[in-house]
């Protein structure tokens, strides 16, 4: 997998190819550094652990031991596939609630003005040279 890139969903330049790998019987086993490197998703993990599974291809973590091929193992491996998903949709929660609180305090989001305009309540910032023309922006 390409390091930096999120495990939050399946389209990933690599794993395509990770994939075609293990249906072609090209790979034993995948070894991740943490689960949620692989995926966030539950059912996205679920997805890929049956293409694993039919074509006997092992997943270990090098930092959460467990086995899938027993049942305690899957259970394991679930819960915390579980939490992974919960923590992605809480951050987006967090997330979407501070945006929804700033606008509703009329608080600028995104970049400060650069200089050379000047923002304007309810508009896009102006320019001078749009300032000028303009005539009602003028100092």
């Amino acid at each position: 997998m390409t390091e930096g890139i999120s495990g939050a969903n399946l389209e990933r330049p690599a794993l395509p190819k990770l994939m075609d790998d293990v249906r072609a019987g090209k790979i034993d086993i995948i070894v991740v550094y943490k689960i949620d490197r692989l995926t966030r998703s539950l059912t996205d993990f679920a997805k890929l652990v049956e293409v694993f599974d039919t074509q006997s291809v092992s997943f270990v973590s090098i930092t959460q031991s467990f086995n899938t091929t027993t049942s305690m193992g899957r259970l394991t491996l679930n819960v915390l596939l579980s939490f992974a998903q919960f923590e992605r949709e809480v951050i987006g929660e967090r997330v979407r609630d501070k945006i929804a609180a700033s606008k509703k305090k009329e608080r600028h989001l995104g970049r400060r003005t650069s200089a050379g305009q000047i923002p304007v309540k309810g508009q896009e910032a102006l320019s001078h040279s749009r300032r000028s023309q303009d005539g009602s922006h003028d100092f």
